[in-house]
């Protein structure tokens, strides 16, 4: 499908077969489930405005940007989530999950919300092939739980 856009409110599930969105997948307003654990590929953007959006133990495929403008996004107990470019927390709550890996090839910028680290076997991977960045306040509470760095060119704090 070229778009989709969920939004007003109530609960809405995925269906039992695996989504490609060619472009951007928006939520803004109601909870979103993943009950049959579907992988879930969007070839833009993947923007959480309200609401939350809980991915189950699929797979998560974004082309371009992840961003938590507001609502959550709740990471499963296995299964990764791959982000070709950055992963912006501007609002709202990344909820990372107790299992699987966030695999980042972009910048991390945190600058307002909440970030809960995962728990378990949970892992925060920086791997692009050009320098990445880290920006934002990842002390405390919204500690990054365990963190790989498998990027040649470096990964670098730049506030925090």
């Amino acid at each position: 499908m070229r778009n989709l856009s969920f939004i007003n409110s109530g609960t809405k599930e995925l269906s039992n077969n695996d989504i490609r969105v060619c472009e951007d997948l928006v939520v803004s307003g109601p909870a979103i489930t993943n009950p049959q654990n579907i992988d879930v590929t969007v070839d833009n953007d993947l923007i959480v405005n309200s609401g939350s959006f809980s991915k189950g133990n699929g797979v998560v495929v974004v082309s371009n940007n992840m961003r938590l403008a507001g609502g959550t996004f709740n990471g499963g107990s296995s299964g990764d989530i791959s982000v070709s470019e950055d992963l912006i927390i501007a609002g709202g709550t990344l909820n990372t999950g107790s299992g699987g890996r966030i695999r980042l090839n972009g910048d991390l910028v945190f600058t307002s919300g909440d970030y809960v680290s995962g728990t378990g076997t949970h892992r925060f991977r920086f791997q692009g092939t050009t320098p990445q960045q880290i920006t934002g306040d990842f002390t405390g509470s919204s500690s990054i739980y365990r963190m790989e760095m498998a990027n040649v060119q470096g990964v670098s704090i730049v506030s925090g």
